[in-house]
């Protein structure tokens, strides 16, 4: 058999007895990593009567996502070093916004980008505006996810929900339990029931302590990170909120793994590729797969080198541009000043929305002269129409979409 197929298909496409070989062969296999992390397999919402230990195959098909996803994420981190400081500070601004913003519509919480990207700023400047804000918590710990700590016990877990989502949760949904909830909570589409998280609260707060236990193994750290993001959902510690919790802790693994850029782009893809990632969870679970997740952390590899390959896209366009425009501008801008200006504020229109570009107070801080000189340039601009005033408060210009294109142009 040259595929490797899912143990429910060998079952259906032979017998119960070829079944429990192909099993026994793929979990005392040499190239089998067992997890010591234990499920109740889920039918039509309903546990099974047996127990399974989680483990995974590492298949070629597996460890070659894995390789391309490191090597994926040092391409980024190459890309990055030859590009301004204020492009990546805005590249990854909008990448964040994106996160955000996905992993809320993924859970069908409605916000906006706009909603995202201010609640962010009050965040990077630490206002006091920010506490009646939403989604400030969410806002707060993606914006310092590289400086997340691991999670060494079972309350960092309620430590990072109440951070997280707590404000968002209704009042039927609130913990009921000493850390987690204490009754069941069952996930269903139109009449069909998909998942049933596991009770009682003590079975809840053992299977998490495994869960850590685990991200302490020698298993490769990509795989580890994909079976404890199916194994927190399997076990669906909270009523509501599960979701944004298992995707943020996700990312803040990631982080510590790969170039930053990588995690943030996590639930974006997710959001995007949402019927595979839901069917991903659902087959993990099944009789039938007997606890194998192996296809569960290849779905998550594919899904993660898929926005890595975005995101470098996007970079190497990105980089070509910028070098048209800063020839551009070599030729028609001659003094350095007003060049240079311009060309912070070309960066800010190419790598973001421009009602989230930079304000002429932050712009001025990146220059030696004062607020005045500044106001004399982008006054000078504006009246030759190549910048437009978007916003009083902060006050924000950006290029003139004609003198942008002008720009863009190759000559």
């Amino acid at each position: 058999m040259d595929k490797y197929y899912p143990l429910d298909k060998i079952h259906y496409m032979n017998n119960y007895k070829e079944h429990q070989k192909e099993y026994n062969n793929r979990f005392y296999s040499y190239a089998t990593y067992k997890t010591n992390l234990y499920i109740r397999p889920i039918e039509n919402g309903t546990f099974s009567d047996t127990t399974e230990e989680l483990f995974i195959v590492n298949i070629p098909e597996l460890s070659a996502l894995n390789e391309a996803v490191l090597m994926n994420s040092k391409k980024i981190e190459l890309l990055l070093k030859d590009m301004p400081k204020v492009s990546v500070q805005h590249f990854m601004t909008n990448l964040l916004i994106n996160e955000l913003q996905s992993t809320n519509e993924i859970e069908g919480i409605r916000s906006s980008k706009q909603e995202i990207a201010e609640v962010l700023e009050s965040v990077q400047k630490k206002g006091d505006a920010s506490k009646e804000k939403r989604f400030l918590g969410l806002a707060k710990l993606y914006a310092y996810l590289e400086e997340s700590d691991n999670i060494k016990n079972v309350e960092d877990f309620r430590r990072i929900y109440d951070v997280l989502v707590s404000d968002e949760i209704k009042p039927c949904d609130v913990l009921d339990g000493e850390l987690f909830r204490k009754g069941p909570v069952y996930i269903k589409g139109g009449s069909k029931t998909y998942h049933v998280g596991v009770v009682p609260e003590v079975k809840i707060v053992s299977g998490l302590a495994r869960m850590i236990s685990f991200l302490e193994s020698s298993v490769p750290d990509l795989y580890k990170y994909a079976v404890v993001h199916y194994y927190f959902e399997y076990i669906h510690p909270f009523y509501d909120g599960n979701g944004r919790t298992g995707r943020y802790i996700m990312c803040s693994y990631l982080a510590k793994k790969l170039d930053y850029f990588s995690s943030i782009t996590f639930s974006y893809m997710v959001n995007r590729n949402r019927n595979q990632y839901y069917k991903s969870f659902e087959n993990t679970s099944k009789s039938l797969n007997k606890g194998e997740v192996t296809f569960f952390c290849i779905d998550t590899l594919t899904i993660l080198k898929n926005g890595q390959e975005k995101i470098i896209a996007n970079l190497e366009e990105k980089k070509e541009l910028l070098h048209t425009i800063s020839k551009n501008l070599n030729t028609l801008i001659k003094n350095d000043d007003e060049r240079n200006v311009l060309f912070i504020l070309a960066q800010a229109w190419l790598f973001e929305h421009k009602k989230y570009c930079i304000s002429v107070a932050e712009l001025t801080e990146l220059f030696s002269f004062g607020r005045k000189r500044m106001d004399t340039i982008l006054w000078k601009y504006s009246k030759l129409g190549y910048l437009e005033k978007i916003k009083s408060r902060p006050t924000i210009f950006t290029l003139e979409d004609s003198f942008a294109q002008t720009l863009k142009a190759r000559q």
